[in-house]
Parts: C-alpha cells; structure tokens; sequence
C-alpha cells in the first residue's frame, strides 16, 4: 500500500476494477429452480451489475427460444461461459490427455452447435464442475485454445511431475464476506463472485444488497470472456512506456492517455503447446520467443484500445479428438442430468423432502426422505450425485515468475 502510494503508476496493477456475477448449472429456461431470469435482469438493471451463466454443453438442445431471444437481447447484462462437458464426477480432474481431449472437444462442438442454434454466443472460458480438475486439463485448454479456466480452487486434484502449463486459472468466491472480495479487487484481481439458483429461494434481496455494497464508480461488471481479456499488470516505465504482463491468449490494452503509447509486452510461456501465429488487431505481428516468456512491442493510440490475439498450434498428443461415448455413458449422463433437473426445479421447493447423504464425494446413491417423518421414500442407485457445497478459497492464479496474485500475496 504505500509503495502504491508512493510511485503510483510505476509500480505493478490492474488498470481496471472488473467484476461478475456467475450462476452455475441452471438450463436456459423462463425460471430454473428459484432463478427467474426476467427477475434477475429487472435487479441487474437497477443495481448495474452483470451475469454469466456457467452453462453445461450437454444441455444445449434444451434452451427455450424466449430467453434465447432474451439473452441476445440484453447480452450487455446476460453472457455463457462453458461448465463442463457433461458435468459428470471429475470428469476435468483425468491425468489422461486423450480422454481430455475428447471432452473439451465434445464441449465446444456442444457450445457451437448451441449457438448456431440459438443465436447466443458464448466465451471460451471453462469452469470446472464440482471445482475438480488436474494439472494436464490446463495444458489441454490451452491447446485448444481457450481464454481461461474458473474455479474455486487453485489446487489441482492430482497433478504431474514437470512445469505446469501457462494458462491462466481465475478463482472465485461465494458472496458472504465483502472484505475479502474489496482485498481482491485491491491487489489486482477481478471481484468474480459465484452461486447456483439456490441462492434466490427468499428472492432478489440478498444479491441486490451484496451488489449495492461491492458496487463504486470505477466497478466495470462485464461478462467472464471480456473480464479476462481486460485482465493484465501493467506499469509506466516513462511517460510515453508502458511494460505490460498478460495472461490470456486474447487480451485487450487500454491507453486512456491523449497521446499515444508503446506498450512492452510479456507473456508466461512454457514451451509446452508452440505459438503458431500472433495477431494485433487481427494483423500478424512479430514477437520474440525466450526462454519462459514471449515479448512483444505494441504502439497503442491515444485513448483507444488495441487487441493482442495468440493462437496456439498444438501437437499431437493436444489434437482434437472426436471420439465417443458407449451408449452406457450417454444413458448415465441423460439420467443424470434430468434427476438434477427434477431436484432442482421440483424436489428443492418442497418443503417436507431433503436429500439426505448427498454431500459425501463419490457416494453411488442417494436417498429420497421426507423431513418431517425421515421415512425413506425411495432409494435408487442412479450414480454419483452432489451438493453446491464446495470450499471458498479464492484469488487469481498464474503459474509464472512474472507474477503470481494468489490467497491475496503478491509476488514479482
């Protein structure tokens, strides 16, 4: 705090304050569970914040053509990301890379074909479902090339032996402790805070004070693909330099200034997944290939906006692959996912039955209880079922020595 304040500019910070507001797993209905989505936009509207909707691939011939047309609309309050491909127990936290491949290809073909059509776009940012993924799963996002993973851990649930991909991993939180979403914002790291439709069982008023709360002047809310891409450190060297650090494969500078600038550029590389091609605002530009980064010098005009964009040419072993499931996967992830949806739009607003047993990791089957009586109603063993309930450990994380911003420490 006080070599901020003492050199401003010239030390390393975020030149923006971004924040958003993700909602896990709902489908793309009028209402799902206790979330209405005319609702949540008349409280977006009046309290200026925005949503992004984690979205599961394997849905994506179930949306309703009203809030398709709703989302396209209003896509300056309303964005999808990816959760997921079947949202199936760790489907992410696999160490092999070929089934891994077959999921996040199987995933955007879902995303595509749900966006050709509904008319909705989505960004290539993948949160994790139940919070679960491995080390490889992050080299194999980048070699696909999407932006950024989300999740609510930075620890992977199992790991491999040599340097860990340069991706960028963002970490969120769930909206219960507001000082700890100000100490984020402070030390560079966008405000990402999370819930499931849940969250409005007693209505709008719980996000409605928690965003009128975190909101102040210079809080931009935008969706998770534009908050990424507006995510990067960056200080003065002199009053016409900027040296800049990104993270993403697409990021977009900022020069406010009224005159122009040149922006040094730095990105974390590992090697792993070669550079094929690096564009600036959509033109081939050279950059320098070094021993754990890349560097390039970007001219950027007075008070306008330049887009880097690097595209990934991945080897072999990150190809994509479209193999497919047996027909006994798709039967599990059909059930699956239409008991998920009974639970959450019928069962959870009952108020005499509960879930009981369901929070345990792994469990192969769940009881159906009533809560007056505890009498079992019915016991089918269906495949692994899960609760919301993850852990709440958050901040932003970049396995590079140019700069880490993780559990609020900040290294150079």
């Amino acid at each position: 705090m006080f070599l901020r304040h003492v050199f401003g500019d010239q030390t390393w910070h975020n030149p923006k304050r971004c924040a958003s507001f993700i909602i896990d797993d709902p489908l793309l209905r009028k209402s799902y569970g206790f979330l209405n989505y005319s609702r949540l936009l008349a409280e977006m509207d009046s309290r200026e914040f925005t949503a992004s909707i984690a979205f599961i691939p394997w849905n994506h011939k179930r949306t309703h053509p009203d809030v398709a047309k709703l989302m396209r609309e209003r896509s300056d309050r309303f964005t999808v990301c990816v959760h997921g491909c079947d949202h199936t127990e760790a489907e992410f936290a696999s160490m092999d890379v070929r089934e891994l491949n077959t999921r996040i290809h199987l995933a955007s073909q879902r995303m595509k074909a749900h966006e050709r059509r509904t008319g909705v776009p989505y960004a290539e940012v993948m949160v994790f479902p139940q919070g679960e993924f491995s080390s490889v799963s992050l080299g194999v996002l980048k070699g696909h090339n999407y932006l950024a993973a989300v999740n609510t851990s930075i620890i992977p649930r199992t790991t491999r032996n040599g340097a860990p991909a340069s991706f960028p991993l963002f970490m969120r939180r769930y909206p219960r402790n507001l000082a700890d979403f100000a100490f984020d914002l402070f030390v560079g790291k966008p405000a990402l805070v999370v819930e499931h439709h849940g969250y409005f069982r007693q209505g709008y008023e719980k996000i409605r004070e928690f965003t009128t709360q975190l909101n102040s002047p210079k809080l931009r809310w935008m969706g998770l693909g534009e908050l990424v891409r507006h995510t990067y450190l960056q200080r003065s060297v002199s009053p016409d330099t900027v040296e800049c650090r990104i993270f993403a494969n697409r990021q977009i500078l900022d020069n406010p200034a009224p005159r122009g600038k040149s922006f040094i550029i730095y990105k974390p590389e590992g090697n792993e997944i070669p550079i094929g091609e690096v564009a600036v605002n959509g033109k081939q530009h050279p950059y320098f290939a070094e021993h754990d980064h890349m560097r390039l010098y970007v001219d950027v005009p007075a008070s306008s906006e330049t887009e880097v964009t690097i595209k990934y040419a991945p080897t072999a072993q990150y190809a994509s692959n479209s193999e497919g499931q047996s027909f006994r996967q798709q039967a599990q992830v059909y059930l699956r996912r239409y008991l998920s949806t009974v639970r959450d739009n019928y069962l959870s607003k009952h108020d005499k039955l509960s879930f009981a047993g369901v929070p345990t990791e792994g469990r192969k089957a769940f009881r159906l209880m009533s809560a007056s009586t505890q009498e079992t109603l019915c016991q089918p063993v269906v495949g692994t079922v899960h609760t919301n309930s993850l852990s709440c450990e958050f901040g932003f994380s970049e396995p590079t020595h140019l700069c880490s911003l993780q559990r609020g420490t900040v290294r150079h």
